[in-house]
């Protein structure tokens, strides 16, 4: 009996859209901006605004996944896996996120001063639980294990970096309102975009070098030139006018930021919502129960 060829084209997944890439967005952006709010506050800083911003970025993520779930009555569910599941441990980790962070927030209250709280340290482990949150969102992109361009391992670094660039982009613009960025945030900004962008190239690399659909490529490389040079380049020169400047560098550093954050988002938007196209396959000879067949 010849068996007919089981085919299946590429095509783009259907279950994460725009609503799931906001998750990343606002989740990398979130817990990047809480790292440097902890550290600046280790350096004397004020704790209250960045961490504010910080926590509503990750809860505003968060809220985007559970709207896109079918059935939202069986979140709570997404904890009782953490042994197998990224997203498990990403809720799991929001929890003392999130309690650290309100203490470290509730610290720099006067209320909270009254009371005693400690803001360093309560910031310094909402931050640590920040970056655990967004490596557990960095894996969760990779273990798309049919979507060729998000099981690339180096997904998980291009997650991992632009979180923090964009964490140090928010930074800068949140401060730039306030104060003057401090000049270790720039050089960290900068130091943070460049790496991201060296991430990214070789990725694009790796995707154009192995068996990935068209499709993807086609979306990535679209967009290249606005993450490299708006999300590196340009942010890079603006941020050398920002510490080289005299009398105020916020408003060169906060256009950096806004570069930053820009070039992040729209690599997390396409990377989900347009490179997500599934491998395909295609079966020569399929089984027939209870019979026999030749190959086709």
């Amino acid at each position: 009996m010849k068996a007919n060829i089981l085919t299946h084209k590429p095509h783009a997944q259907p279950y994460w859209d725009a609503r799931a890439a906001a998750n990343f967005i606002c989740g990398g952006t979130g817990t990047g901006l809480l790292l440097f709010a902890a550290l600046d506050t280790a350096r004397g800083g004020s704790f209250l605004v960045p961490g504010v911003v910080a926590l509503a970025f990750i809860a505003l993520g968060l809220s985007m996944v559970f709207l896109e779930i079918g059935r939202p009555e069986r979140a709570p569910f997404v904890i009782l896996r953490p042994g197998t599941s990224w997203m498990s441990r990403e809720a799991l980790t929001s929890m003392p996120l999130f309690g650290f962070g309100l203490l470290a927030i509730l610290g720099s209250l006067p209320i909270g001063a009254r009371f005693g709280i400690p803001v360093v340290p309560t910031a310094g482990v909402a931050a640590l639980a920040g970056l655990v949150f967004l490596y557990c969102q960095s894996r969760m992109v990779s273990w798309g294990r049919g979507i060729p361009a998000w099981r690339e391992p180096l997904s998980v670094p291009l997650m991992f970096t632009s979180g923090l660039s964009e964490g140090a982009g928010a930074m800068l613009i949140v401060t730039a309102l306030v104060a003057e960025p401090a000049l270790w945030v720039i050089a960290a900004a900068g130091v943070l975009v460049i790496l991201r962008s060296l991430v990214w190239k070789r990725y694009l690399q790796r995707l154009h070098d192995g068996k990935v659909p068209e499709a993807s490529i086609q979306a990535l490389d679209k967009i290249s030139v606005f993450v490299t040079l708006g999300g590196a380049a340009l942010p890079i020169f603006l941020l050398v006018i920002a510490a080289v400047t005299i009398q105020s560098r916020a408003p060169a550093a906060a256009l950096a930021g806004l570069c930053a954050l820009g070039a992040g988002w729209l690599a997390k938007l396409v990377l989900i919502t347009k490179a997500g196209v599934t491998q395909g396959f295609s079966l020569p000879v399929t089984p027939v129960r209870g019979g026999k067949f030749d190959a086709a």
